[in-house]
């Protein structure tokens, strides 16, 4: 069966049936986009940045539209003229870099040694984390701005072509590949054995890992470019139609939906009892998912296309007004805010105390 969620139920629906959230568990930092494969965009053991003053800034001479990862102490992310560059953590010095021959939107995933990240010339690439030298390059044929997942020795990526692509972590070998859409930019989220991710053509697919079989999939009114969030048994992911959803992971059934005034492109963060999520209506939200309704809306200067993460009681976004925020988790109350020199669309993540951010004034910032 394929569940098709309707618009026009909103508030009132997600109120009646209820946003139920239950405990993420214990979180472990790894290096994905998003913080972990189920994409929760949750930094448990990141700190608290104050955003008072740099670490350090790195210019890369070209837009940063990828978000950072940090692995072993160093800070990985591509660039509009397509490197792929590693940074000290701490003090930022350039470690290496790679050339593509494509634009790097897509975020590193980060295990066993290896940077696997997807360039727009149709590849995905497997560097050595320690040297950046090529392990393999895998060519999928459409450009990819996928964030690649890594489980259990695969690398899951999709393409424009609609194609979701499950690679060998060892080889680049293919596993499986599946038509999932038409276009794919949301990057895949994984958990109980299932792979989730959305498509332009305005789905949210649910395959088997393990060899590609869809499940269920979702029909929304419009695309669904950001990446879900998996919690425990519910999904919650964004859509075009400016409106924000939860199923069941089991199922693909209808949980609830709220709806903003602007296309949700972002992808939320979930925590044990909120979600948080932004919009191009210039807010970021915070709702209650026993409920779902508003604890606070928190008003930017500008479309808010990056994906809020969440660290130390608060929640950390980038605008296009040119400002990283950091929100109270709880009141919704601004706590700081740091000025960059362009509009910011990739997400931050946060390691010891620091948020990294890139902006598309190609800096990357490193803020404490």
């Amino acid at each position: 069966m394929i569940p098709v969620i309707q618009r026009g139920k909103a508030l009132i629906v997600a109120a009646a049936l209820g946003f139920v959230m239950v405990s993420c568990g214990e979180l472990v930092d790894t290096a994905h986009f998003r913080s972990d494969e189920a994409r929760t965009g949750a930094y448990p053991n990141g700190g608290t940045p104050t955003l008072a003053e740099p670490l350090f800034t790195y210019d890369a001479g070209a837009p940063i539209y990828s978000s950072p990862v940090v692995a072993s102490g160093r800070v990985v992310f591509g660039t509009a003229a397509g490197e792929i560059l590693s940074l000290d953590a701490r003090t930022g010095e350039r470690l290496w870099s790679f050339q593509t021959r494509g634009r790097v939107n897509s975020s590193a995933a980060i295990g066993g040694d290896t940077v696997f990240v997807g360039s727009s010339d149709g590849n995905v690439y497997a560097l050595d984390e320690m040297t950046g030298r090529s392990n393999w390059r895998k060519r999928v044929g459409a450009p990819v701005s996928s964030s690649p997942l890594l489980s259990d020795g695969i690398v899951y990526v999709g393409g424009t072509d609609g194609m979701l692509h499950a690679l060998s972590a060892d080889s680049g070998e293919t596993v499986w590949d599946r038509q999932v859409g038409n276009a794919v930019s949301s990057s895949p989220a994984t958990a109980n054995g299932m792979l989730c991710v959305g498509t332009w053509d305005g789905m949210l697919v649910a395959l088997d890992a393990s060899d590609g079989e869809e499940i269920w999939t979702v029909e929304v009114d419009d695309a669904v470019v950001a990446t879900p969030a998996i919690s425990d048994s519910f999904i919650y992911f964004g859509s075009q139609d400016q409106n924000l959803y939860a199923v069941y992971l089991d199922s693909g059934g209808y949980v609830g939906q709220i709806p903003v005034d602007g296309p949700v492109s972002a992808s939320p963060a979930v925590t044990d009892d909120r979600i948080y999520f932004a919009s191009w209506d210039h807010a970021v939200y915070s709702v209650d998912p026993g409920s779902g309704e508003f604890n606070w809306i928190f008003l930017t200067g500008d479309a808010v296309q990056s994906s809020p993460c969440v660290s130390g009681g608060r929640v950390y976004v980038g605008s296009g007004d040119r400002y990283i925020y950091s929100i109270d988790a709880e009141t919704g109350e601004e706590v700081a805010r740091f000025e960059t020199g362009g509009r910011i669309n990739g997400s931050p993540c946060v390691w010891r105390n620091t948020l990294y951010i890139g902006s598309e004034d190609g800096t990357l910032y490193a803020l404490r």
